[in-house]
């Protein structure tokens, strides 16, 4: 069954933004565009890709899974995991707020929060305990009040 609306409704990205006019809402979704794209750059690199996949280039899901050879579930859950993480207000404070942070804080930060890297994939990324790999992540947790 086909879902209606585009691929930008359905993945979460589209808003209110133009109160209703059209021409509001063209720049309110271009500025919006703009953002994730500038946010990808956070982003794993296949995750990243995949975005600018969809929004940069206007690839659709189905395109990308064909040329892929997966199924479109598998490419669409992806998009909408990364859209989700790149949404999430704690993704915007490591971002924003990751020079802040010491530079073990830092990577665990980009692996965990922004990349989507699970803290076991974390610790044996960068040769640390499971427990050190929390222990940032409380951190910024505690920095972000969230």
């Amino acid at each position: 069954m086909r879902q209606a609306g585009s691929t930008f409704e359905r993945v979460g990205v589209a808003s209110d933004a133009g109160g209703g006019q059209r021409g509001g809402q063209r720049g309110g979704r271009r500025r919006q565009v703009e953002r994730v794209l500038e946010l990808a750059g956070h982003l794993g690199a296949k995750d990243a890709f995949l975005v600018r996949q969809v929004f940069e280039c206007g690839l659709k899901v189905v395109d990308i899974a064909r040329q892929a050879g997966c199924g479109r579930g598998k490419v669409y859950l992806q998009l909408r995991s990364a859209l989700r993480r790149m949404r999430a207000p704690l993704f915007a404070f490591a971002v924003a707020q990751g020079d802040l942070f010491s530079p073990t804080v830092r990577r665990t930060a980009q692996l965990v929060i922004c990349q989507g890297l699970s803290q076991k994939e974390a610790a044996a990324r960068t040769c640390r305990s499971l427990h050190a790999v929390r222990q940032d992540l409380h951190t910024v947790r505690a920095l972000a009040r969230f």
